[in-house]
């Protein structure tokens, strides 16, 4: 076998390996990707009664204060703020199907709205500003039916 015969070989052979390699490189990128599919709308819903169901009873032993007594309004904000954090982050947390998506992002920034709201209040609360106190927190218990119906409309339970 001549020089050329084993460079040509050597040529062959390196080029053997580069395509090897871009073939598994391409195999790796396209098979990379999760192994779990995103949820059915089912699943979904079914993980996020799950998280409501250990929340809602939680939530419930909170009384919703009333608005003419502002130091029964701090202490259950400072009870319920938590829990509603808790549970929204536990829903985030949820993968969702892509189809729901829009529609739920839409749902958490009225949550996140209202969990601003609540935030507000506790702040004012413990400044004794008495009407920002009794602003925000009106505006978290207008929130919670509009939070509901949009929940509903996509098929979050209500509890939730």
């Amino acid at each position: 076998m001549g020089r050329s015969s084993r460079r040509f070989y050597a040529v062959v052979a390196v080029g053997c390996v580069l395509v090897a390699v871009a073939v598994a490189s391409v195999v790796v990128l396209a098979f990379s990707g999760t192994s779990k599919a995103a949820p059915t709308k089912a699943e979904y819903f079914a993980k996020v009664a799950r998280v409501c169901r250990l929340y809602a009873p939680k939530l419930d032993r909170i009384p919703e204060a009333d608005i003419a007594e502002p130091g029964n309004i701090i202490q259950d904000v400072s009870l319920a703020l938590p829990l509603v954090k808790g549970e929204l982050e536990a829903v985030r947390a949820i993968p969702q199907p892509k189809e729901l998506r829009p529609r739920l992002q839409q749902w958490f920034a009225v949550h996140d709205q209202g969990i601003a709201d609540l935030e507000a209040a506790l702040r004012a609360g413990r400044r004794v500003d008495l009407r920002t106190l009794i602003v925000a927190y009106g505006r978290f218990i207008v929130q919670g039916p509009k939070a509901r119906q949009l929940g509903a409309e996509i098929g979050i339970p209500s509890t939730c």
